[in-house]
């Protein structure tokens, strides 16, 4: 069977064809999507062959070239698409990370931490440097505010009280890094 056969018997519906050209170009197009897509790359090319199969009666492909040249331009766009629809995924992922760093915080009762203990957390907060730091500490940790209202209450961008925040907690860790209040604080920040 020659290839303008094997093209007429594919546009046909003749699914030995089909399976020629299938056995013919699957490891090359394996062989590409694996290098865009790795491991998913088995699944782009049988969707590249089932869009194949489905528009074969209106390929315009008049030598077995043409059907390679086909096939490899679906496998490639499927690729792409694949690749950008993961990016669009990983930005959505970022942006919820971002998202929930935004929480809203309640008030908690914590084990193990007693007038004498509050009062040695509130003194190193008065330390902090600059004080900010130490007033959105207290503020998002201790009176349970979420970062808008410590915002508005400061009159400061919301993602300054993250990043203070954020700051406020290094600086405790340092401040409390040998202290039975360190599991104290550990407690809070992971209830936070």
């Amino acid at each position: 069977m020659d290839a303008n056969e094997i093209i007429e018997q594919l546009r046909a519906g003749d699914t030995e064809a089909f399976n020629k050209i299938y056995l013919l170009y699957r490891n090359k197009l394996l062989l590409m999507a694996g290098n865009m897509v790795g491991e998913k790359a088995h699944d782009i090319v049988a969707e590249a062959f089932i869009k194949f199969y489905h528009n074969r009666a209106h390929i315009k492909a008049v030598d077995l070239k043409g059907v390679q040249w086909y096939l490899w331009n679906t496998t490639q766009n499927l690729c792409f698409r694949m690749l950008e629809n993961e990016k669009k995924e990983q930005q959505k992922a970022r942006d919820y990370v971002y998202i929930s760093t935004e929480t809203t915080y309640e008030p908690v009762t914590i084990p193990g931490l007693n007038a004498e203990r509050l009062n040695a957390i509130m003194e190193a907060l008065h330390q902090l440097q600059p004080r900010q730091i130490g007033e959105i500490f207290r503020m998002a940790f201790i009176e349970g505010l979420d970062n808008s209202e410590i915002a508005r209450k400061l009159s400061i961008s919301e993602p300054t009280v993250i990043s203070q925040k954020s700051r406020g907690v290094k600086k405790m860790k340092a401040l409390f890094k040998n202290s039975p209040l360190w599991s104290i604080l550990f407690f809070i920040w992971l209830l936070f």
